[in-house]
């Protein structure tokens, strides 16, 4: 079939809809369009500035990076923490010395 490199790299600079969109024109760009290369680069640019990602769109065993590029931006849209995210995160405050002697 040929390299996927090139093409993969021309799926890189175009919107993630037309990466997806490519990968109806052929076996050969089906490939190229779906490669864990491709969406791991994808991933990585969504979620440099997020303070959380789940765990299981990080776990590359669990899912492809496609599926998990698509399934990140879908979370994100949610309004609501799971309990096992709540109690996964590291919690601390701090009392200002305003706050008083007994806050301090």
């Amino acid at each position: 079939l040929g390299a996927p490199a090139p093409l993969e790299h021309v799926l890189s600079l175009v919107a993630a809809e037309d990466a997806v969109a490519s990968m109806f024109v052929s076996q050969f760009w089906r490939a190229c369009a779906s490669s864990d290369a491709l969406w791991a680069a994808r991933c990585h640019d969504l979620w440099s500035d997020k303070a959380y990602v789940p765990t299981r769109f990080k776990d590359m065993a669990a899912m492809s990076r496609l599926e998990a590029y698509w399934g990140s931006l879908k979370d994100a849209s949610r309004l609501a923490i799971t309990v096992e995210e709540l109690c996964s995160f590291r919690w601390s405050c701090r009392m200002k010395g305003w706050a008083g002697p007994d806050w301090t």
